[in-house]
């Protein structure tokens, strides 16, 4: 910029370039804040297409690596210090971290080991049964509300602030996913990007969830069968066991049998036929029916 020597020509020509100057430099400014943005929805829209390709690409049976490639892509492309997703278990009304992206392996094995209880008033009721998301710009203002054990783990990895929000599938919930950052702040923005990629996450661990189920059903049913054959085997076998031995019985009984009804037959038609002499009416009935 210049400095104006006075009202004269030579001071409006410098009033008028200082103008252009500044008219530039606010331009130039905007153009900055612009290209910044640009390039943020860039990397959110990547991190978008390349989570939607894992979830398609990755099969559906393995969920650990279907979790751990998402959580992976997403801390990259948006710059978050740590990432988790927390799957419920109806059953049981608690939770569990399925995986921890971004922590130290002591960490994420004690986060592992963590059975999260499911209370009204909590943040993961709310989560859970409201479906609320939640952007909190200091764990330590909302610390009253999270479950202790887990408040403890998110001070020793150093995560200051949070974004979560549940995973749905269909009306079913079945968890939620949460990122975190160690020296900034979450932002709205980190907020409304989970929540796009929030469905997908959600989809994919259901399908990859039932078609556990069927496997486990299948392999049950594939035992059951197996022990059915195996049943029906023996029982096969018993069964020609016990022909063989009554064929044997009959051959036994039909041999023993066979000499004396032979002789006694013998006897009779010898009776009949006069050989021992006459014979009375009824003894003739007798021996007929003999």
């Amino acid at each position: 910029f210049l400095s104006p020597s006075g009202n004269d020509e030579v001071g409006q020509l410098t009033h008028a370039f200082n103008g252009m100057m500044q008219s530039l430099h606010d331009r130039n400014q905007a153009i900055t804040k612009n290209l910044d943005t640009i390039r943020q929805q860039v990397r959110q829209l990547t991190a978008i297409h390349q989570a939607s390709t894992a979830i398609a690409s990755t099969s559906v049976m393995d969920m650990d690596q279907l979790i751990k490639t998402i959580l992976q892509l997403l801390a990259d492309n948006l710059g978050f210090s740590k990432m988790a997703v927390i799957l419920y278990h109806a059953e049981t009304n608690c939770c569990s971290v399925a995986k921890v992206f971004g922590a130290s392996s002591a960490i994420a094995e004690a986060a592992r080991q963590v059975t999260i209880p499911v209370h009204a008033g909590s943040i993961t009721a709310d989560l859970l049964f409201h479906r609320k998301s939640f952007l909190i710009h200091d764990i330590e203002t909302m610390a009253p509300r999270f479950f202790p054990p887990l408040l403890d783990l998110l001070r020793r990895s150093g995560t200051k602030s949070i974004v979560v929000v549940p995973l749905q599938s269909q009306a079913k919930i079945l968890g939620f996913l949460a990122a975190g950052r160690d020296t900034s702040q979450c932002t709205e923005e980190d907020l409304h990007i989970l929540l796009t990629i929030a469905g997908h996450v959600a989809a994919a661990i259901d399908n990859a969830s039932a078609y556990a189920d069927l496997a486990e059903l299948t392999q049950h049913l594939e035992a059951r069968i197996e022990q059915r054959t195996e049943e029906l085997s023996r029982a096969n076998i018993q069964l020609r066991e016990h022909d063989r031995r009554r064929s044997k019985f009959l051959s036994v009984v039909s041999h023993e049998l066979r000499t004396p009804l032979t002789s006694i037959r013998s006897f009779a038609e010898n009776m009949l036929d006069g050989v021992t002499g006459p014979l009375t009416e009824l003894q003739r009935t007798y021996l007929i029916r003999v």
